[in-house]
């Protein structure tokens, strides 16, 4: 696994400043943007798969619309499942922080009870992100599959690729939580940036594992006839 190569191949493209702008906007823009960005993500990995390189195509503003129609299932997917948890994470804390009748500071316990949730769904969020990034990566090679095709695919996945996913997983959470911190000391303005090269960091580690998952017998996703697509670099 070429680990450095899933951020500095970023900044091999000559247009790299636009299409970090680009990624930064659809990361602050609710719902919609997540689809374009992953839509755009999609993309470059279709791109790499045929054409092996260093370079991929830049973001094209006049590609929005494909970029969404690309990225909206892999997006809404996203969206049901991280959803569901920050629900069942809000719930559960807040009903362990209330303050009661009469108010009162949360005891001891409530807070120890707050803290090992968060480490809970720091793992779940770890663990199930493996079944979930591949799923979402054969929706966006695919474009025309469905769930029940996604998961058995990430099933496979997972069977064939397993511990290098993990690490894949720690890598990025560690280095996204890394540039995220330091986004957040820029007067928050760093932030949207740095999760925008996170999530690129990972759909192209995401690539070479599908390479290693092809490499030990996994089946290969039938790829579509190509769509035009930006100039590359």
């Amino acid at each position: 696994m070429r680990y450095q190569r899933s951020y500095l191949i970023f900044f091999q493209q000559p247009d790299w400043p636009i299409t970090l702008l680009a990624c930064a906007v659809c990361m602050m823009v609710p719902g919609f943007g997540w689809g374009v960005l992953l839509g755009y993500l999609f993309e470059v990995m279709e791109h790499l798969q045929r054409q092996p390189g260093d370079s991929f195509p830049a973001f094209d503003m006049q590609r929005l619309g494909v970029y969404l129609r690309r990225g909206l299932a892999a997006a809404l997917l996203h969206g049901a499942v991280w959803l569901s948890v920050l629900m069942v994470f809000i719930l559960v804390l807040g009903t362990s922080l209330a303050p009661g009748t009469p108010p009162r500071s949360p005891g001891i316990g409530a807070k120890l009870l707050a803290t090992g949730l968060s480490l809970a769904v720091l793992v779940f969020v770890l663990l199930g992100s493996l079944l979930l990034l591949p799923a979402t990566f054969y929706l966006g090679l695919k474009r025309e599959g469905g769930l029940p095709d996604a998961l058995r695919f990430a099933q496979e996945f997972v069977k064939l690729v397993r511990v290098e996913l993990l690490l894949v997983q720690v890598f990025v959470l560690t280095t996204g939580l890394t540039l995220l911190s330091l986004g957040v000391m820029l007067c928050g303005f760093g932030a949207p940036p740095g999760l925008a090269l996170m999530a690129f960091a990972q759909y192209h580690l995401l690539g070479q594992l599908y390479e290693l998952y092809l490499q030990r017998g996994g089946a290969a996703i039938p790829l579509e006839a190509a769509e035009p697509a930006a100039t590359s670099a």
